[in-house]
């Protein structure tokens, strides 16, 4: 339950439910209108929330949390169903029908200064799904999401 809302996603979407985005584009040095990155939003709601526990301590920072955090925004039946670990749910797919699953990495490709990871989810040795990301390990969840897209599971 802890991963479902302490990630990525949740600070991204907090951010912009808080209208830190706004703020973010207010302040931009860049003087005209431009896209702030989600992952900057979440970044955003990170430095906030540190903020307030480095200046105010646990107590408050808890109180905050629970009080503006937990009850506005945070819907604990609906993220309690939420289940986004592709991998484990194409994992447990094919135990439950004996098939094998295996993730390939089929390639990297630079991209700057950055490395893009190219994996396929294989079931049964068929490829079933591609995915890539900066991290083998999002990549494969990615792969897994269109293998199960693919196989009809989600």
């Amino acid at each position: 339950m802890r991963a479902k809302v302490v990630n990525r996603e949740f600070f991204n979407r907090l951010g912009y439910e808080l209208g830190l985005d706004k703020l973010l584009e207010e302040n931009s040095s860049h003087g005209g209108p431009y896209e702030i990155a989600p992952s900057m939003v979440g970044n955003c709601f990170e430095a906030l929330f540190g903020a307030i526990f480095l200046d105010k301590g646990y107590k408050v920072a808890n109180q905050f949390f629970k009080s503006v955090i937990l009850k506005k925004y945070l819907d604990i039946d609906k993220i309690r169903d939420i289940d986004t670990n592709y991998k484990s749910q194409l994992l447990e797919w094919c135990q439950r029908y004996g098939k094998t699953l295996e993730f390939n990495l089929v390639r990297t490709i630079r991209e700057g200064h950055n490395l893009v990871f190219v994996v396929e989810a294989m079931v049964d040795g068929e490829s079933k799904g591609s995915g890539n990301g900066l991290q083998k390990k999002k990549a494969e969840q990615f792969a897994a999401k269109v293998a199960l897209e693919n196989l009809n599971v989600i």
